[in-house]
C-alpha cells in the first residue's frame, strides 16, 4: 500500500514540474511578446484543472487499491487464525487427560506436603503421649503407690505372723526336749506342698510305668561339671553373696518403690547392690545415696540423648556389665567382702517389684547352669505367668525365648561370648537371636518373681502395662522358701512319692529344669493326656453347651475314642499348626492366645513350639479371658485344666536352616495317629460362650 501512494505522488509531483516550465516557457514569450499573454493565462488555467482531475483520479484509484488490500488482510487472517485455532483445539484435545492427571497429582503433592509440614510442626511422638495421658499416668501411678504401701503392709504383717508361729513351734520344742526340730522351726520356711502342676506330672507317670523316673537322673549333683562354665554351685554352697546390678535412668520415685521391694526380699544386702545410672539426675541420685547403695554414673551417653531409645538401653547395658564384671582393686566387687570375683551377677531394672523368695530362687536355680549345656540364662519372669494360669511357686519350665525382666547372667558367658558382640541397639531381640543363644535355652518359673511396676518408659505407657503386665501373678507368699525346700524334687513330699511306690527323692529342686528330667516329664504327660481334636471335643471336655455342635468329617470319633480311653481327664492336650513368627499382622496364633489369655506371640513361653498353662474358664471370668483377670481363681490346689498346647509347624520354605532353628523343634513325633490339627480360626467368642454356658 506504501509503494502506490509513492507512485502517484511522484507522478504528481512530474505534473506539476512539467506545468511549471510550460509557464515559464510561456512567461518568456509573454515577456518577449505583450500581445499573446491573455491566450497564455487561459491555457494555464485549462492546465490547472486538468490535473487537478487526474490527481483525483489518482486519489480515487489509490483509495480503492487500499480498500482492496485490506479486504484481502482481512481474508487472510481470518483463515490463518480459523486454522490457527483449530489447531490449538486439537492439541488441547490431545492433552487434556494428562493435564488433569498433572492437576491431581499437584494436588495430591500439596496435601503430602501439607500434612508432612503439620507433622513437623507437632511435637515428638512421645512428648504428645506423654501430653494425652499425663493425667492418666498421675492417676495411675498413685494407684500403683497406694497398691505397693498395701503389699507391703500385707508382707509385714505376713512376716510378723510367720515370726510369730516360730517362735511358738520353737517354744514348744524347747519344752519338749524329746522332740525333733523340724524343719519350719529349722529354717523359718514351710517345705513344699504338693501342686496340682506336680501331681498332674507324678500321676501320668505313676498310673503306667514310672516312665519318668526311670528315665530321668537320679542324682543330678554326680552330674559332670562344664569346662568352660562359672562354678555357681560352689560358690553359693560356700555363702557367697551374687551380686544385683540395678540399671535406672531418671524415674526417681519409682527407683524409690523398686529398692523398697528388693529390700523385702529375704537375704538381700546392700553391700551386694550396685545402681548404674544413665546420665545424671539429682533426684535419682539423692534416693540412691540416700538407701546407701553405690552409685555408678554413666556420662558416655549424653551424645545419644535424643537418639533412638533403644539405642541409648543398649549401650547402657554394656557399660553396666562391663563395669559390674570388671576385677582390680577399683572394681565394684572387689576387696575384703569379695575375696575371688563372683562368677555371676542378677541384672534388674527401677521398674519392677520381687517376690519375697527372689534371691533364694536364684541361689536354689543358678546351679543348674554348671552343669545342663543346653541352658542358656535364668531368668524370674514368666511370659505367661498371669492369674489363673500359674500355680506351683516351685515349678520350673524352659522357653527359647528370652524374658528378661530380672535374670542372671554367668560371668564366663558374658566375657567369651556377649562382650566383644553387644549390639548397638535392641539387646533383648539379639539375646533372641539362634546366632546368639544357639539353641540353648533360659530356665525360668513357673510362678514370677518379679512383677512389673512401670508405666511409663522408652518402650512402656499405661495402655500397654494395662494389657500385658497388669494380671501377672508374681509371688507375694513368704513362707515360700526355697533353701528350706531341698531336699525335695518337682516339688514332691514325701507322702506324694510314697503313694506311687517311690522313695523320697534328694535332688535339688533345678533337676526338673535339667533337659532330660524335662522332655521326660513332657513326654509322659502327652502320653497320658486327653488329645482335643475340635472345638467340638473341648466344649464337651470343660463341661459346656456342645448342644448342636459336630465332629468335622475328618475326624475318627471312634479311633479319638481308643486313643483317649485310658486318658487323664485333667491333662488337655490341643494340636495346632501356626507359623511361630510370621510377618504379619495379626498373626495367626493370637486368636488362641486371646481365647485362653496368653501373650499374643507364640514364642514367649514357648518350649519346642509347647505352651503350658492352667485354664479355668467357668471360675469368674466371662467372655473371652484375656491376659489374665482380677478375679482368677487363686494359686494353689490347681486351676482347672491343665492344658498343653502343641504346635507342629514346620519351616516349608527353601531358607537358611542349622541346627538351632526353633521352627525344626517339636513334639510332633507324639500325636497319636488320626489326631487332627485344630483351625486357629475356630477359637472365637462364640467358642468362649459355649464354654462358659454349662451343658
Amino acid at each position: 500500500m506504501n509503494m502506490i501512494h509513492t507512485f502517484f505522488l511522484v507522478i504528481t509531483l512530474f505534473i506539476m514540474f512539467s506545468i511549471g516550465f510550460n509557464i515559464g516557457m510561456h512567461g518568456l514569450i509573454d515577456v518577449h511578446g505583450a500581445d499573446g499573454s491573455v491566450d497564455i493565462r487561459d491555457m494555464v488555467m485549462n492546465e490547472l484543472t486538468l490535473v487537478e482531475h487526474k490527481v483525483e483520479e489518482f486519489v480515487h484509484n489509490a483509495k480503492m487499491a487500499d480498500d482492496e488490500i485490506e479486504k484481502s488482510e482481512s481474508r487472510t487472517n481470518t483463515e490463518s487464525d480459523r486454522k490457527g485455532t483449530i489447531f490449538r483445539e486439537g492439541i488441547y484435545e490431545s492433552k487434556i487427560n494428562d493435564f488433569d492427571h498433572l492437576k491431581e497429582a499437584k494436588k495430591e503433592q500439596n496435601k503430602r506436603e501439607g500434612d508432612l509440614l503439620e507433622e513437623v510442626s507437632k511435637p515428638p511422638l512421645d512428648e504428645r503421649k506423654e501430653m494425652k495421658q499425663k493425667e492418666q499416668f498421675d492417676e495411675a501411678y498413685e494407684a500403683e503407690t497406694r497398691l505397693h504401701a498395701a503389699r507391703e503392709l500385707k508382707r509385714k504383717a505376713d512376716a510378723d505372723a510367720h515370726a510369730k508361729t516360730a517362735a511358738n513351734a520353737q517354744t514348744h520344742v524347747d519344752n519338749h526336749p524329746d522332740m525333733k526340730k523340724t524343719d519350719a522351726a529349722r529354717t523359718g520356711s514351710s517345705p513344699p506342698k504338693q501342686s496340682a502342676y506336680t501331681r498332674l506330672a507324678v500321676d501320668a507317670a505313676g498310673k503306667n510305668s514310672n516312665e519318668l523316673y526311670k528315665r530321668r537322673i537320679i542324682d543330678v549333683s554326680k552330674m559332670p561339671h562344664i569346662p568352660d562354665r562359672d562354678d555357681i554351685s560352689e560358690y553359693v554352697a560356700k555363702g557367697g553373696k551374687i551380686p544385683i546390678i540395678l540399671l535406672t535412668c531418671n524415674r526417681a520415685k519409682l527407683l524409690q518403690q523398686t529398692l523398697g521391694s528388693l529390700f523385702a526380699v529375704r537375704g538381700v544386702s546392700k553391700d551386694q547392690v550396685l545402681v548404674v545410672q544413665d546420665g545424671i539426675d539429682k533426684a535419682v541420685e539423692q534416693v540412691v545415696r540416700q538407701a546407701g547403695l553405690t552409685l555408678l554414673q554413666n556420662t558416655e551417653n549424653s551424645r545419644l540423648r535424643w537418639s533412638d531409645g533403644a539405642a541409648r538401653i543398649a549401650t547402657h547395658y554394656r557399660f553396666t556389665l562391663t563395669q559390674a564384671f570388671s576385677t582390680g582393686p577399683n572394681a565394684p566387687f572387689s576387696g575384703e567382702k569379695w575375696p575371688s570375683p563372683p562368677p555371676c551377677a542378677i541384672v534388674i531394672e527401677d521398674d519392677l517389684l520381687f517376690s519375697p523368695d527372689f534371691l533364694e530362687y536364684f541361689e536354689a536355680v543358678g546351679p543348674l547352669l554348671d552343669t545342663d549345656s543346653t541352658a542358656f540364662v535364668i531368668s524370674s519372669w514368666s511370659d505367661n505367668g498371669y492369674k489363673g494360669k500359674v500355680d506351683d511357686p516351685y515349678a520350673i519350665q524352659r522357653t527359647e525365648y528370652f524374658p528378661g525382666l530380672g535374670w542372671l547372667l554367668p560371668r564366663r558367658l558374658w566375657e567369651l561370648e556377649f562382650k566383644d558382640t553387644w549390639p548397638s541397639a535392641h539387646w533383648d531381640h539379639w539375646l533372641r537371636s539362634a546366632q546368639v543363644n544357639k539353641g540353648r535355652e533360659i530356665i525360668f518359673p513357673q510362678v514370677p518373681r518379679t512383677f512389673h511396676n512401670g508405666i511409663k518408659g522408652t518402650f512402656m505407657d499405661l495402655e500397654t502395662h494395662n494389657r500385658l503386665f497388669k494380671n501377672v501373678d508374681y509371688n507375694t507368699d513368704r513362707a515360700v522358701g526355697w533353701k528350706g525346700a531341698e531336699p525335695h524334687s518337682m516339688s514332691l513330699s514325701d507322702n506324694s512319692a510314697s503313694k506311687i511306690g517311690l522313695a523320697p527323692m534328694t535332688d535339688p529342686l533345678y533337676a526338673q529344669g535339667v533337659l532330660s528330667v524335662y522332655e521326660a516329664r513332657v513326654t509322659t504327660m502327652i502320653k497320658k493326656c486327653t488329645h482335643v481334636q475340635s472345638t467340638a471335643q473341648l466344649v464337651q471336655e470343660v463341661g459346656g453347651n456342645s448342644a448342636g455342635m459336630h465332629f468335622p468329617t475328618k475326624i475318627d470319633v471312634s479311633l479319638m475314642e481308643a486313643t483317649n480311653a485310658r486318658a487323664d481327664p485333667d491333662i488337655l492336650c490341643l494340636w495346632i499348626d501356626v507359623v511361630p513368627d510370621p510377618p504379619i499382622y495379626p498373626p495367626p496364633f493370637q486368636s488362641i492366645a486371646n481365647f485362653f489369655g496368653l501373650w499374643h506371640e507364640h514364642r514367649r513361653g514357648a518350649h519346642k513350639g509347647l505352651h503350658e498353662f492352667y485354664w479355668d474358664p467357668r471360675g469368674k471370668v466371662k467372655g473371652l479371658s484375656g491376659l489374665g483377670k482380677d478375679d482368677a481363681a487363686p494359686r494353689g490346689g490347681g486351676a482347672g485344666k491343665y492344658v498343653m498346647l502343641l504346635n507342629i509347624h514346620t519351616r516349608d520354605d527353601n531358607g537358611p536352616r542349622n541346627e538351632h532353628d526353633y521352627n525344626y523343634h517339636s513334639y510332633s513325633w507324639l500325636r497319636p495317629k488320626g489326631v487332627q490339627t485344630i483351625p486357629p480360626y475356630d477359637f472365637d467368642q462364640a467358642l468362649m460362650d459355649r464354654v462358659v454356658m454349662r451343658a
